[in-house]
């Protein structure tokens, strides 16, 4: 719950400005500030550590309490990151105040805590299936019948540990389908809204989605979603979404495009496209159709993951040459848009490597047992079971046993 209480100081000091600092963490202050006499305005505040300015925001996110409480339009949130050159070990006093005055938020000075990095990223999934078996997927499906469901208690934990992971690291889907949960929206509306920018998803919206869910996501705040997107052709999404139904993808795409739009606490649209032989020739029109008409903020074209389980006939079909890739990377480079280009590594041809179930070892053959990076980055399953990247075979625990996942990790 956020404290939307301000304490108004004179007229001689303050006569127009109210606003509070609501939560000071590890790589981030939150709060909401507005210019009472001019509602409409939108005013920017400052972040100070130790006395010096170290970054600047306007106050314009939008905030159902702060409507709720009769804070203007609501539209008077924000979130100031704090930089990576600030955050030297040790504690140190914060103070954030509007911009070009000497007046500060109610809540400051507070102090905030550097000693620990945060978690690298989080790649989380809340089911372990998929409604499509697309031919290229780096999750062998052969043996998945059926679809576990992460449960609400487990999911609570996750939040536990969402404070450590930086903006736009959280996935609470990395290798599966986050529609097939039916609790996915309450997942999300139990995140506090100060950590919803950490966290995203991706998913194909292959799934028939409700106005209802679609209108929920687009003022969900959430950092972000990953659609996947590799043809708008018909008769080639059958063939690369197998099990899709491209009516359903458009209909959605359709609906949540506009919904998108009008809210200003929309999560960004990113597009994600597996580039083919098959598809090669469409990619640059679809990419500028994305930014064009489907409110793109980014485009990231990339190769498949070389897994094992994708069928030789695929390969030969599908894969692009070093000559396609070249080309391809050129003309995408024309565009004005803020496209990823994710080129294929040199032993790509030659190397097969392991179907991503981190969660189903084989006794035969393990990961190899390289140094994780630092900050360590995380996978978690629905069930609860946390490893650590390039770790996966080495360290494993179960978040439901830990009574604070957050200092756990900090541990580590």
């Amino acid at each position: 719950m956020f404290k939307l209480k301000s304490m108004v100081a004179s007229q001689k000091d303050r006569p127009l400005f109210q606003g509070h600092v609501d939560t000071v963490q590890p790589d981030r202050v939150v709060g909401w500030a507005w210019n009472k006499s001019q509602p409409d305005q939108r005013v920017s505040v400052e972040l100070l550590i130790d006395g010096k300015v170290q970054a600047s925001v306007r106050a314009e996110v939008f905030r159902r309490d702060l409507v709720d409480a009769g804070i203007g339009d609501g539209c008077h949130g924000f979130s100031l990151l704090v930089p990576e050159e600030a955050m030297s070990r040790g504690r140190h006093e914060v103070r954030v105040r509007f911009e070009g005055t000497e007046t500060e938020l109610d809540g400051t000075p507070a102090e905030i805590d550097l000693d620990l990095q945060p978690i690298e990223y989080f790649a989380g999934d809340i089911v372990d299936n998929c409604n499509l078996r697309c031919p290229f997927c780096l999750v062998d499906y052969t043996n998945i019948r059926t679809t576990h469901k992460m449960s609400r208690e487990t999911f609570q934990k996750w939040i536990d540990i969402m404070p450590l992971v930086r903006d736009g690291r959280f996935f609470i889907s990395c290798l599966h389908e986050p529609t097939l949960h039916p609790e996915l929206f309450d997942f999300i509306d139990m995140i506090p809204v100060e950590l919803r920018k950490k966290v995203f998803f991706t998913t194909n919206i292959c799934k028939p989605l409700k106005d209802e869910q679609i209108q929920r996501l687009a003022t969900s705040g959430l950092s972000h979603i990953n659609i996947s997107m590799d043809t708008l052709d018909e008769e080639l999404f059958g063939i690369l979404r197998k099990g899709g139904r491209q009516k359903i993808f458009l209909d959605n795409l359709q609906r949540i495009v506009p919904a998108f739009k009008a809210s200003n606490s929309a999560p960004e649209l990113r597009y994600i496209t597996m580039a083919y032989r098959t598809n090669l020739d469409e990619i640059p029109g679809m990419v500028s159709r994305a930014f064009e008409e489907f409110h793109a903020a980014r485009h990231e074209v990339r190769y498949t993951y070389n897994v094992r389980h994708i069928t030789e006939a695929f390969r030969q079909e599908h894969f692009l040459s070093r000559d396609d890739w070249t080309t391809l990377d050129a003309e995408l480079a024309k565009l004005p848009h803020a496209i990823d280009v994710i080129l294929p590594p040199d032993d790509y041809e030659s190397t097969q490597v392991r179907s991503t179930n981190y969660w189903m070892m084989p006794d035969e053959e393990g990961f190899p047992a390289t140094v994780p990076e630092r900050p360590i980055a995380l996978r978690g399953a629905w069930d609860g079971e946390i490893r650590i990247r390039r770790r996966e075979e080495h360290f494993s625990v179960n978040v439901n046993i830990l009574e604070n996942p957050a200092a756990f990790f900090r541990a580590i």
